[in-house]
């Protein structure tokens, strides 16, 4: 069962990370057009890292028992 889950979980760290890239390319794109300000490739992976580190902590936190020690 502990497989799966990290299966999933691993399914999620990609979905979300293939949004969030497709979302700072679409970002990009615009900035053609429009005036904004390009995202660098090192700003990618900060933000990228931070995601996960955001997600890893959730996934830690939801799997923790606060109940009483038994």
């Amino acid at each position: 069962m502990e497989a799966k889950e990290t299966q999933q979980f691993v399914k999620h760290l990609v979905v979300t990370n293939i949004y969030t890239l497709l979302v700072i390319g679409i970002y990009n794109l615009l900035g053609w057009i429009l005036p904004l300000v390009k995202i660098s490739f090192a700003g990618v992976v900060i933000v990228l890292l931070i995601l996960n580190s955001l997600l890893v902590i959730l996934k830690l936190i939801n799997n923790f028992d606060f109940g009483a020690n038994r």
